[in-house]
């Protein structure tokens, strides 16, 4: 009987994880979790939480649910693997904090299953930034007055002999030792 009865409130639980309510979300997968370690139970709430992490716009919010993923995996070991790509939906968001801490929970959870598509999905995300960064660069340059008189255009060496950008590559530099030997 007592059987029964749990099968039926963790029923409800489940349908609650559906609701369109975020506060109703993250406290059904909560309750989920604490009543059962069983691996479909934990995934559907681990999901949910990320699916919090990505869609909510409070950066705290998003950490704390990341913290709960977190604790999931280390509770379950293995059973979240798959969601290791959610995961990295969540390097989307602006915040660094956010971002880092995504990152990290992912890098733990990288497996000989998943580690070609997280590299892949890495290495996206790597363009993504430099090529933002660049765009900073270059608009600071135009803001400076980097524009030739008779060519609206810049190139790539104009932006390299912007003085910021040249000094954090001579500072690189210098700090990184030479490999010798490859």
């Amino acid at each position: 009987m007592l059987m029964e009865i749990q099968a039926r409130y963790l029923r409800l639980i489940f349908d609650l994880l559906e609701a369109t309510a975020t506060t109703v979300v993250y406290e059904a997968a909560s309750s989920l979790t604490s009543l059962t370690n069983n691996p479909v139970a934990v995934k559907a709430a681990a999901s949910k939480f990320i699916e919090l992490s990505i869609k909510e716009s409070d950066n705290n919010v998003k950490l704390i649910v990341l913290d709960k993923v977190d604790q999931l995996r280390q509770k379950n070991e293995g059973v979240l693997d798959d969601l290791t790509m959610e995961i990295l939906r969540v390097l989307s968001s602006p915040d660094l904090d956010v971002r880092r801490k995504a990152l990290g929970l992912a890098m733990e959870m990288v497996s000989s299953k998943n580690v070609e598509e997280v590299i892949l999905l890495l290495k996206k995300e790597l363009g993504k930034t430099v090529d933002e960064q660049y765009e900073k660069v270059r608009l600071e340059y135009m803001k400076r007055g980097g524009r030739r008189s008779h060519d609206h255009r810049t190139t790539s060496t104009d932006l390299f002999s912007y003085t910021p950008f040249t000094n954090v590559l001579s500072s690189s530099q210098k700090s990184q030792p030479m490999l010798s030997g490859y």
